[in-house]
Protein backbone atom coordinates (compact mmCIF):
# COMPACT_ATOMS: atom_id res chain seq x y z
CA UNK A 1 0.00 0.00 0.00
CA UNK A 2 2.61 2.02 0.87
CA UNK A 3 4.56 1.52 -2.09
CA UNK A 4 1.48 2.38 -4.20
CA UNK A 5 1.17 5.32 -2.57
CA UNK A 6 4.57 6.58 -2.73
CA UNK A 7 4.57 5.72 -7.26
CA UNK A 8 0.91 7.24 -7.50
CA UNK A 9 2.93 10.62 -5.77
CA UNK A 10 5.76 10.02 -8.75
CA UNK A 11 3.15 9.78 -11.26
CA UNK A 12 0.94 12.90 -10.08
CA UNK A 13 4.27 14.61 -10.10
CA UNK A 14 5.30 13.58 -13.78
CA UNK A 15 1.61 13.95 -14.90
CA UNK A 16 0.79 17.28 -13.01
CA UNK A 17 2.93 19.36 -15.70
CA UNK A 18 2.02 17.64 -18.81
CA UNK A 19 -1.56 18.19 -17.82
CA UNK A 20 -1.12 22.07 -17.24
CA UNK A 21 0.65 22.67 -20.41
CA UNK A 22 -1.93 20.65 -22.24
CA UNK A 23 -4.16 23.11 -20.47
CA UNK A 24 -2.44 26.02 -21.32
CA UNK A 25 -1.97 25.06 -25.02
CA UNK A 26 -5.88 24.64 -25.19
CA UNK A 27 -6.51 27.90 -23.87
CA UNK A 28 -3.91 29.59 -26.19
CA UNK A 29 -5.68 28.04 -28.90
CA UNK A 30 -8.77 29.12 -27.86
CA UNK A 31 -7.88 32.69 -28.32
CA UNK A 32 -10.99 34.46 -30.05
CA UNK A 33 -10.41 37.92 -31.38
CA UNK A 34 -11.62 39.39 -27.89
CA UNK A 35 -9.05 38.20 -26.19
CA UNK A 36 -6.44 38.97 -28.82
CA UNK A 37 -7.93 42.67 -28.58
CA UNK A 38 -7.62 42.82 -24.51
CA UNK A 39 -4.01 41.36 -24.85
CA UNK A 40 -3.33 44.36 -27.77
CA UNK A 41 -5.05 46.99 -24.98
CA UNK A 42 -2.34 45.86 -22.51
CA UNK A 43 0.38 46.36 -24.39
CA UNK A 44 -0.90 49.24 -25.21
CA UNK A 45 -1.61 50.78 -21.73
CA UNK A 46 1.64 50.04 -21.30
CA UNK A 47 4.49 52.31 -21.05
CA UNK A 48 6.98 51.78 -24.01
CA UNK A 49 10.37 51.27 -21.94
CA UNK A 50 9.79 50.72 -18.07
CA UNK A 51 12.59 51.46 -15.81
CA UNK A 52 13.10 49.02 -12.64
CA UNK A 53 14.07 51.21 -9.23
CA UNK A 54 17.50 49.54 -9.64
CA UNK A 55 17.72 50.88 -13.49
CA UNK A 56 16.00 54.24 -12.59
CA UNK A 57 18.21 54.71 -9.23
CA UNK A 58 21.15 54.06 -11.67
CA UNK A 59 20.61 56.48 -14.42
CA UNK A 60 19.96 59.11 -11.71
CA UNK A 61 23.60 58.54 -10.15
CA UNK A 62 24.94 59.06 -13.50
CA UNK A 63 22.89 62.48 -13.98
CA UNK A 64 21.73 60.73 -17.67
CA UNK A 65 18.42 60.53 -17.64
CA UNK A 66 15.33 61.04 -14.61
CA UNK A 67 12.77 58.02 -15.41
CA UNK A 68 9.42 59.05 -14.34
CA UNK A 69 5.66 58.66 -14.79
CA UNK A 70 4.79 55.25 -16.90
CA UNK A 71 8.47 54.56 -17.19
CA UNK A 72 8.24 53.37 -13.40
CA UNK A 73 4.31 51.77 -13.59
CA UNK A 74 5.32 48.26 -12.73
CA UNK A 75 2.13 46.74 -12.74
CA UNK A 76 1.17 48.41 -16.30
CA UNK A 77 4.40 47.13 -17.58
CA UNK A 78 4.11 43.64 -16.20
CA UNK A 79 0.41 43.52 -17.69
CA UNK A 80 2.24 44.95 -20.94
CA UNK A 81 4.91 42.72 -21.09
CA UNK A 82 2.89 39.58 -19.99
CA UNK A 83 0.33 39.98 -23.02
CA UNK A 84 3.38 40.89 -25.25
CA UNK A 85 4.28 37.11 -24.26
CA UNK A 86 1.01 35.47 -25.19
CA UNK A 87 1.05 37.30 -28.30
CA UNK A 88 4.57 36.00 -29.62
CA UNK A 89 3.01 32.48 -28.41
CA UNK A 90 -0.01 32.62 -30.53
CA UNK A 91 -0.04 31.94 -34.74
CA UNK A 92 0.35 34.75 -36.76
CA UNK A 93 -3.14 34.85 -37.75
CA UNK A 94 -4.59 34.66 -34.77
CA UNK A 95 -2.54 37.81 -33.37
CA UNK A 96 -2.44 39.27 -36.46
CA UNK A 97 -4.75 42.64 -35.18
CA UNK A 98 -2.26 42.59 -32.36
CA UNK A 99 0.60 42.88 -34.76
CA UNK A 100 0.40 47.16 -35.10
CA UNK A 101 0.48 47.51 -31.44
CA UNK A 102 3.23 45.28 -30.70
CA UNK A 103 5.10 47.79 -33.60
CA UNK A 104 3.70 51.22 -32.15
CA UNK A 105 4.41 50.26 -28.18
CA UNK A 106 7.41 47.90 -29.41
CA UNK A 107 7.53 47.16 -25.22
CA UNK A 108 11.11 46.56 -23.80
CA UNK A 109 12.35 46.69 -20.17
CA UNK A 110 15.35 48.06 -18.74
CA UNK A 111 17.12 46.43 -15.33
CA UNK A 112 20.48 47.44 -13.42
CA UNK A 113 22.89 45.41 -11.56
CA UNK A 114 25.60 47.37 -9.52
CA UNK A 115 28.49 44.78 -8.20
CA UNK A 116 30.78 46.65 -5.73
CA UNK A 117 34.42 46.32 -4.78
CA UNK A 118 34.44 43.20 -6.88
CA UNK A 119 37.92 40.83 -6.56
CA UNK A 120 40.42 39.20 -9.68
CA UNK A 121 43.00 37.07 -7.83
CA UNK A 122 44.67 36.15 -11.18
CA UNK A 123 43.06 33.08 -11.90
CA UNK A 124 42.86 33.10 -15.89
CA UNK A 125 42.53 37.28 -16.98
CA UNK A 126 40.78 39.94 -15.71
CA UNK A 127 38.00 40.00 -18.62
CA UNK A 128 36.98 36.20 -17.87
CA UNK A 129 36.76 37.04 -14.55
CA UNK A 130 34.51 40.30 -15.79
CA UNK A 131 32.55 37.90 -18.26
CA UNK A 132 31.84 35.03 -15.08
CA UNK A 133 30.41 38.31 -13.22
CA UNK A 134 27.98 39.17 -16.15
CA UNK A 135 27.24 35.34 -16.80
CA UNK A 136 26.07 35.01 -13.12
CA UNK A 137 24.17 38.05 -12.80
CA UNK A 138 22.49 37.37 -16.64
CA UNK A 139 21.33 34.10 -14.51
CA UNK A 140 20.06 35.74 -11.09
CA UNK A 141 18.47 38.25 -13.00
CA UNK A 142 16.67 35.79 -15.41
CA UNK A 143 15.17 33.58 -11.96
CA UNK A 144 14.18 36.68 -10.20
CA UNK A 145 13.25 39.61 -12.64
CA UNK A 146 11.83 42.35 -11.07
CA UNK A 147 8.54 42.37 -14.29
CA UNK A 148 8.22 38.90 -15.25
CA UNK A 149 8.25 35.31 -14.58
CA UNK A 150 11.16 33.11 -15.14
CA UNK A 151 9.30 31.09 -17.83
CA UNK A 152 8.38 33.67 -19.97
CA UNK A 153 11.41 35.65 -19.81
CA UNK A 154 13.26 32.23 -20.72
CA UNK A 155 11.18 32.38 -24.34
CA UNK A 156 13.17 35.38 -24.80
CA UNK A 157 16.35 35.14 -23.62
CA UNK A 158 17.69 35.37 -27.01
CA UNK A 159 16.09 39.01 -27.12
CA UNK A 160 18.16 40.21 -23.69
CA UNK A 161 21.27 42.52 -23.98
CA UNK A 162 23.43 42.99 -21.14
CA UNK A 163 25.92 45.88 -21.93
CA UNK A 164 27.78 46.18 -19.01
CA UNK A 165 30.83 49.04 -17.78
CA UNK A 166 33.81 48.07 -15.23
CA UNK A 167 35.34 50.81 -13.19
CA UNK A 168 38.87 49.92 -12.03
CA UNK A 169 39.66 50.88 -7.93
CA UNK A 170 42.90 48.87 -7.94
CA UNK A 171 44.73 46.48 -9.70
CA UNK A 172 48.53 44.83 -9.81
CA UNK A 173 50.30 43.98 -12.68
CA UNK A 174 53.56 41.60 -13.33
CA UNK A 175 56.79 42.38 -14.63
CA UNK A 176 54.77 41.62 -18.08
CA UNK A 177 52.44 44.26 -17.69
CA UNK A 178 49.67 41.47 -17.27
CA UNK A 179 46.89 42.26 -14.47
CA UNK A 180 47.38 39.84 -11.83
CA UNK A 181 45.08 41.30 -9.00
CA UNK A 182 42.03 43.62 -9.05
CA UNK A 183 39.25 45.50 -7.39
CA UNK A 184 36.57 46.68 -9.77
CA UNK A 185 33.00 48.10 -9.53
CA UNK A 186 30.31 47.07 -12.06
CA UNK A 187 27.86 47.87 -13.78
CA UNK A 188 25.40 45.50 -15.86
CA UNK A 189 22.74 47.01 -18.31
CA UNK A 190 19.94 44.33 -18.43
CA UNK A 191 17.87 45.40 -21.73
CA UNK A 192 15.01 42.87 -22.68
CA UNK A 193 13.62 43.53 -26.26
CA UNK A 194 10.12 42.00 -25.49
CA UNK A 195 8.25 43.32 -28.26
CA UNK A 196 10.92 42.51 -30.94
CA UNK A 197 10.38 38.87 -29.10
CA UNK A 198 7.13 38.54 -29.60
CA UNK A 199 7.10 39.91 -33.55
CA UNK A 200 10.27 37.44 -34.45
CA UNK A 201 8.47 34.93 -32.67
CA UNK A 202 5.12 35.55 -34.52
CA UNK A 203 7.11 36.18 -37.72
CA UNK A 204 9.93 34.39 -37.88
CA UNK A 205 11.86 37.65 -39.33
CA UNK A 206 15.35 38.98 -37.38
CA UNK A 207 14.60 42.72 -38.00
CA UNK A 208 16.79 44.17 -34.83
CA UNK A 209 15.73 46.14 -32.08
CA UNK A 210 14.49 49.30 -33.89
CA UNK A 211 10.81 49.12 -34.52
CA UNK A 212 11.02 51.28 -37.56
CA UNK A 213 12.49 48.48 -39.34
CA UNK A 214 9.27 46.35 -38.54
CA UNK A 215 7.02 48.66 -39.02
CA UNK A 216 8.34 49.02 -42.89
CA UNK A 217 7.82 45.22 -42.75
CA UNK A 218 4.23 45.46 -41.76
CA UNK A 219 3.64 48.38 -44.29
CA UNK A 220 5.32 46.59 -47.75
CA UNK A 221 2.90 44.29 -49.48
CA UNK A 222 5.37 40.90 -48.71
CA UNK A 223 4.20 41.69 -44.83
CA UNK A 224 1.12 42.65 -45.12
CA UNK A 225 0.51 39.63 -47.59
CA UNK A 226 2.22 37.32 -45.18
CA UNK A 227 0.68 38.30 -41.92
CA UNK A 228 -2.63 37.96 -43.36
CA UNK A 229 -2.43 34.56 -45.40
CA UNK A 230 -4.12 31.56 -43.90
CA UNK A 231 -1.64 29.74 -41.83
CA UNK A 232 -3.80 26.57 -40.92
CA UNK A 233 -2.19 23.49 -39.82
CA UNK A 234 -1.61 20.20 -41.02
CA UNK A 235 -1.85 17.56 -38.87
CA UNK A 236 0.28 13.81 -39.11
CA UNK A 237 2.30 15.54 -41.90
CA UNK A 238 4.68 13.04 -41.65
CA UNK A 239 6.51 11.51 -45.37
CA UNK A 240 8.14 12.36 -48.28
CA UNK A 241 5.11 13.95 -49.98
CA UNK A 242 5.43 17.24 -47.46
CA UNK A 243 8.63 18.44 -49.06
CA UNK A 244 6.59 19.89 -51.80
CA UNK A 245 4.95 22.17 -49.29
CA UNK A 246 8.30 23.97 -48.26
CA UNK A 247 10.46 26.05 -49.63
CA UNK A 248 14.37 27.17 -49.46
CA UNK A 249 14.16 30.51 -47.92
CA UNK A 250 10.85 30.17 -46.70
CA UNK A 251 9.46 31.01 -42.70
CA UNK A 252 7.54 28.03 -41.01
CA UNK A 253 6.68 26.93 -37.88
CA UNK A 254 6.95 23.33 -36.96
CA UNK A 255 5.93 21.04 -34.15
CA UNK A 256 7.58 17.46 -34.23
CA UNK A 257 6.11 14.28 -32.75
CA UNK A 258 8.99 14.55 -30.14
CA UNK A 259 6.99 17.70 -28.62
CA UNK A 260 9.36 20.51 -30.09
CA UNK A 261 7.72 23.57 -31.31
CA UNK A 262 10.54 25.22 -33.87
CA UNK A 263 10.19 28.72 -35.51
CA UNK A 264 12.64 29.57 -38.60
CA UNK A 265 13.74 29.68 -42.14
CA UNK A 266 14.55 26.63 -44.08
CA UNK A 267 18.08 26.55 -45.64
CA UNK A 268 18.01 23.19 -47.28
CA UNK A 269 15.62 20.34 -48.09
CA UNK A 270 16.49 16.88 -49.14
CA UNK A 271 14.74 13.89 -50.08
CA UNK A 272 13.64 12.58 -46.78
CA UNK A 273 15.05 15.78 -44.06
CA UNK A 274 15.25 19.67 -44.38
CA UNK A 275 17.30 22.38 -42.26
CA UNK A 276 15.56 24.90 -40.32
CA UNK A 277 17.17 27.57 -39.09
CA UNK A 278 15.36 28.92 -36.06
CA UNK A 279 15.37 32.40 -34.36
CA UNK A 280 17.70 31.34 -32.17
CA UNK A 281 20.32 31.04 -34.42
CA UNK A 282 20.18 27.42 -33.96
CA UNK A 283 20.22 24.47 -37.05
CA UNK A 284 18.08 21.68 -36.90
CA UNK A 285 18.48 18.72 -39.10
CA UNK A 286 15.20 16.10 -38.88
CA UNK A 287 12.98 14.17 -41.40
CA UNK A 288 9.72 14.68 -42.61
CA UNK A 289 8.60 11.93 -40.66
CA UNK A 290 8.91 13.47 -37.55
CA UNK A 291 6.47 16.09 -38.58
CA UNK A 292 3.78 16.50 -36.61
CA UNK A 293 1.98 19.84 -37.66
CA UNK A 294 3.31 22.89 -39.76
CA UNK A 295 2.61 25.76 -40.30
CA UNK A 296 3.41 28.41 -43.24
CA UNK A 297 4.87 32.08 -41.53
CA UNK A 298 5.78 33.70 -44.78
CA UNK A 299 6.66 31.91 -48.41
CA UNK A 300 10.38 32.48 -49.54
CA UNK A 301 11.40 35.42 -51.75
CA UNK A 302 10.90 35.34 -55.53
CA UNK A 303 14.04 35.54 -57.26
CA UNK A 304 15.14 38.22 -58.24
CA UNK A 305 14.57 39.63 -61.83
CA UNK A 306 17.32 40.33 -64.29
CA UNK A 307 16.26 43.76 -64.92
CA UNK A 308 13.45 45.65 -63.29
CA UNK A 309 11.02 48.10 -64.70
CA UNK A 310 10.40 51.76 -63.91
CA UNK A 311 13.34 53.16 -65.03
CA UNK A 312 15.56 51.57 -62.09
CA UNK A 313 18.59 49.16 -62.44
CA UNK A 314 19.98 46.33 -60.44
CA UNK A 315 22.82 47.61 -58.77
CA UNK A 316 25.99 45.61 -56.73
CA UNK A 317 26.91 46.17 -53.01
CA UNK A 318 30.41 47.25 -54.09
CA UNK A 319 29.19 49.96 -56.33
CA UNK A 320 26.48 51.35 -54.14
CA UNK A 321 29.74 52.36 -52.08
CA UNK A 322 31.46 53.75 -54.79
CA UNK A 323 28.02 56.22 -55.17
CA UNK A 324 27.52 56.59 -52.01
CA UNK A 325 28.66 60.05 -51.29
CA UNK A 326 25.45 60.89 -53.69
CA UNK A 327 23.22 59.65 -50.92
CA UNK A 328 21.00 58.17 -53.85
CA UNK A 329 17.23 56.82 -53.94
CA UNK A 330 17.47 53.11 -53.07
CA UNK A 331 15.54 50.17 -53.08
CA UNK A 332 16.57 47.38 -51.78
CA UNK A 333 15.32 43.68 -51.06
CA UNK A 334 15.88 41.07 -48.42
CA UNK A 335 16.11 37.65 -48.30
CA UNK A 336 12.73 37.65 -46.53
CA UNK A 337 11.08 39.18 -49.89
CA UNK A 338 10.31 42.36 -47.72
CA UNK A 339 11.21 45.72 -50.18
CA UNK A 340 12.55 48.60 -48.46
CA UNK A 341 12.26 52.62 -50.26
CA UNK A 342 14.63 55.04 -49.01
CA UNK A 343 17.96 57.27 -49.55
CA UNK A 344 21.19 55.80 -48.59
CA UNK A 345 22.27 57.72 -45.60
CA UNK A 346 25.94 55.40 -45.33
CA UNK A 347 27.69 51.98 -46.41
CA UNK A 348 29.83 49.81 -45.18
CA UNK A 349 31.36 46.20 -45.84
CA UNK A 350 29.21 44.92 -43.02
CA UNK A 351 25.86 46.09 -44.13
CA UNK A 352 23.97 50.20 -44.93
CA UNK A 353 21.70 52.46 -43.25
CA UNK A 354 18.70 54.05 -45.01
CA UNK A 355 16.59 57.34 -44.36
CA UNK A 356 12.91 55.89 -44.79
CA UNK A 357 10.45 58.54 -43.88
CA UNK A 358 12.47 60.16 -41.90
CA UNK A 359 13.52 57.11 -40.12
CA UNK A 360 16.88 55.53 -39.78
CA UNK A 361 16.59 51.30 -40.79
CA UNK A 362 19.83 49.41 -40.67
CA UNK A 363 20.08 46.60 -42.97
CA UNK A 364 22.77 43.97 -42.88
CA UNK A 365 24.61 43.17 -46.05
CA UNK A 366 24.01 39.16 -45.64
CA UNK A 367 20.28 39.61 -45.61
CA UNK A 368 20.22 41.47 -48.96
CA UNK A 369 19.59 40.20 -52.18
CA UNK A 370 19.09 42.83 -54.98
CA UNK A 371 19.82 47.03 -54.63
CA UNK A 372 18.00 48.89 -57.04
CA UNK A 373 18.38 52.38 -58.03
CA UNK A 374 18.31 54.83 -60.52
CA UNK A 375 20.91 55.31 -62.97
CA UNK A 376 23.75 57.90 -62.78
CA UNK A 377 23.25 60.58 -64.92
CA UNK A 378 25.05 61.33 -68.19
CA UNK A 379 27.92 63.95 -67.82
Amino acid sequence: MTLFFYCSNILSRFYAPLLILAACISFVNAYDADQVAKLADAVKAGPAIYYTPAAAASLAAQGNYSASGPALNKEAAGRALRATIKLGDLPQNQARAAIPALIDIFPKAVHVVEIRQATFSGRGSLDDCISTYVVSAKTQFMLAAPFLDYNSLALCENFIEDPYKTEIISQRKNSSGTVVEAFFNLRITFIFYAGECALARLTGLSLGHDPAAWRQWWQTSAGASSAGASVSDVNNAGGQSVAADFSVGGTYRVVLTTGDSLTGTVTSIGDSSMVLKTTGGKSYDFRYSLLQSYRTLQTAAPAPQAQPSFGLQIISYDDLKLRANASPQIEVKIANGSLFKGKLMEINDDGLKMDIEGSTVPVAKTKIVQIMTAPPEKP
